[in-house]
């Protein structure tokens, strides 16, 4: 696969990210990975397939899975009001479980990029006292439920603590018992704790546009160190909203987690609901591109689903081709705020036609 490792050189060389790691697989094997670049541009440590990252929104499929479970498990009913489960819903009581899921409930999404705290607060910080001020905030509605398709952060706060009310314990914690530990993910590859020594340092290049906007959204004399070899490094931090954005993780950890949901007999969800968990939402007549939580596309006129999480200083994307039963992950340590379907780019080299 020389013209992967051709693209993936171009990237290190030209200073579009200090490293880049991708792999395509199938249930059962990886048919394909590359590693390339540095952790930390100052020592010139290497990436490997262990190496962590932040993966920001690829969080929101966890929480999405989540809520199946327990629709799996008559716990939780898709077309009831969210407020059912979660006593003082801070928005309409017409608002779905669905509606949350799919991005269709009307609830504002503010610019999520002050939301972030450095590693060494993570003690003090109160996430309900932080997104109770937030929803007080912004507690009007951006259209009526169900009319529209709008992408909301604050929407997926919700659905973690309804999480949490519906079992009792921390979002956290269901996650990894429920996900990840049935995944046979180990906690250092997919997690909610930063590990230094697997850390890669998320990085934004400095003689960039985006530098200087990132001046203007967060505090850079906190959460940033001075430049390295052209590149702005960021300190460690946590994304305030765990569920929507919290997730720490690995190239290995994405694999399996998504091989666990490939198998038709997943040990994370049964195929009725695998089907409903990726099944596209309409609104009347239109299609929104979004089933729940996940993106929805095509590529050589094979369907898939995925999801992209970007923020300062990390980006990434996970993919699976339900039919043919295979996925596909990428990560970068470099800042990314869109949906940019690099995939597209290299799975098409392992898809016929």
């Amino acid at each position: 696969m020389r013209q992967i490792e051709n693209i993936f050189s171009r990237q290190i060389e030209g200073k579009k990210t200090p490293s880049v790691i991708y792999a395509f697989f199938d249930k059962d094997t990886v048919i394909y990975s590359n590693a390339t670049g540095y952790k930390n541009v100052k020592s010139m440590e290497g990436v490997d397939f262990s190496t962590t990252y932040n993966l920001f929104s690829l969080t929101k499929t966890f929480t999405a899975l989540a809520i199946l479970q327990f629709v799996q498990e008559g716990k939780v009913q898709l077309n009831s009001p969210a407020s059912h489960y979660l006593p003082g819903f801070p928005y309409s009581d017409e608002i779905t479980v669905e509606q949350l899921l799919t991005h269709t409930s009307g609830i504002p999404s503010p610019m999520p990029m002050k939301w972030i705290r450095l590693a060494n607060e993570q003690r003090e910080f109160n996430r309900d006292l932080f997104f109770n001020d937030v929803f007080k905030r912004h507690s009007r509605l951006v259209h009526k439920p169900g009319t529209k398709f709008k992408y909301s952060n604050l929407g997926y706060v919700l659905l973690g603590r309804l999480i949490e009310s519906v079992t009792g314990e921390a979002y956290e914690g269901y996650i990894t018992r429920c996900i990840i530990d049935r995944a046979g993910v180990s906690h250092d590859s997919l997690g909610f704790v930063i590990n230094d020594e697997l850390q890669a340092t998320g990085y934004q290049r400095t003689w960039s546009l985006g530098n200087v906007l990132l001046g203007y959204l967060l505090d850079k004399k906190k959460f940033m160190r001075d430049t390295e070899k052209g590149w702005s490094p960021f300190n460690n931090f946590y994304v305030n909203g765990i569920s929507y954005g919290g997730l720490i993780g690995s190239i290995e950890g994405l694999i399996k987690y998504a091989q666990a949901l490939i198998h038709k007999d997943s040990t994370l969800l049964n195929e009725k609901h695998k089907q409903i968990l990726f099944s596209e939402n309409q609104i009347g007549s239109h299609r929104t591109g979004m089933s729940h939580a996940w993106f929805r596309g095509f590529l050589k006129g094979h369907p898939y689903v995925t999801h992209a999480g970007g923020g300062g200083g990390y980006y990434s994307e996970l993919r699976i081709y339900p039919e043919l039963e295979v996925g596909s992950a990428i990560i970068f340590n470099r800042s990314g705020f869109v949906d940019e379907r690099i995939l597209n780019k290299v799975d098409g080299n392992f898809l016929s036609q």
